[in-house]
């Protein structure tokens, strides 16, 4: 004879847990790997807060230009102040004896031309750098490139920064040529200034996101240009403006004995830095006119 089962009390089990279903999270799409100047299609690196304050600068004209010159003063700024004037000291070390001893052009230039060439091509991949770290939304100066790709982190950087360099000034350039060195008192000199103010910026934007010289030619640069005006007229102007205040102050300090070899090179590195991010904010404030 079967017994029924025994009525014992259903145990007491914690309820089944709830499945929650896993979050995506798609990958920043680069747009070219091989160029690290390209800015990524989607942010990287830095938080949503740190890409809502840089757009929020980029805004007014008197919050981008204010953000311009108070970049440098930061702790990060003022760190990499310091490592590019120890840069700026070893190049003038290296030129010294070249200028103070012509004769010896060509013994003393053999080791001397390679070092200033490689540390104004650092300070070009640094500039690069800080656009390219600004586009991305970073609020802080980026870390100097390291040494151990030299091609692609100096080399390259410095020889695309010199092809912006002279096609942004080629007019001042040939006015120089032309009063054999001593050309600031040439209308063409200004002129060259005025086109080269306001060319720079947006050549060096179309440089950084192409990845390639040649975008800085004027038939990219000068659409962008056309509609980003008039508002990008004050751009250019703080462009001009702390450009102007380098020459300047370089000019005083260099009048102080000891300290006039070391201080124009501090004003210098704070005017890259400050010219550096204002370009950043000027790409944040018009990239829906730009074609990049």
């Amino acid at each position: 004879m079967n017994l029924p089962p025994p009525d014992l009390p259903e145990p007491n089990l914690p309820p089944p847990a709830k499945e929650t279903a896993l979050e995506t999270v798609e990958a920043p799409v680069v747009r070219d790997p091989d160029n690290p100047y390209a800015p990524p299609l989607a942010a990287v690196e830095v938080g949503p807060k740190e890409k809502r304050d840089v757009y929020a600068v980029s805004e007014s004209f008197r919050g981008l230009i204010r953000e311009a010159f108070a970049f440098p003063l930061r702790p990060s700024g003022l760190g990499a102040m310091v490592i590019g004037i120890v840069v700026m000291a070893i190049m003038g070390v290296a030129a010294a004896p070249i200028i103070l001893a012509p004769r010896l052009l060509l013994p003393v230039g053999a080791i001397a031309l390679p070092v200033v060439l490689v540390g104004c091509a650092y300070l070009g991949a640094y500039y690069l750098e800080i656009i390219n770290r600004t586009l991305n939304g970073g609020d802080d100066a980026s870390p100097w490139p390291g040494f151990g790709h030299l091609w692609d982190d100096v080399l390259m950087p410095g020889v695309q920064m010199l092809g912006i360099l002279v096609m942004s000034g080629g007019v001042q350039i040939a006015a120089l040529i032309n009063a054999g060195g001593d050309g600031k008192g040439e209308p063409f000199f200004w002129l060259g200034a005025v086109v080269k103010w306001g060319y720079l910026p947006l050549a060096t934007l179309a440089v950084v996101c192409h990845g390639s010289v040649w975008a800085a030619l004027p038939h990219r640069v000068l659409p962008a240009l056309v509609r980003c005006l008039p508002g990008y007229l004050v751009c250019a102007g703080a462009f001009a403006a702390a450009e102007i205040l380098q020459a300047v102050f370089s000019e005083l300090l260099g009048m102080i004995p000891i300290l006039g070899w070391f201080l124009p090179g501090v004003v210098f590195m704070y005017v890259m830095l400050v010219q550096a991010r204002l370009t950043g904010l000027i790409y944040w404030r018009y990239q829906e006119r730009m074609p990049w």
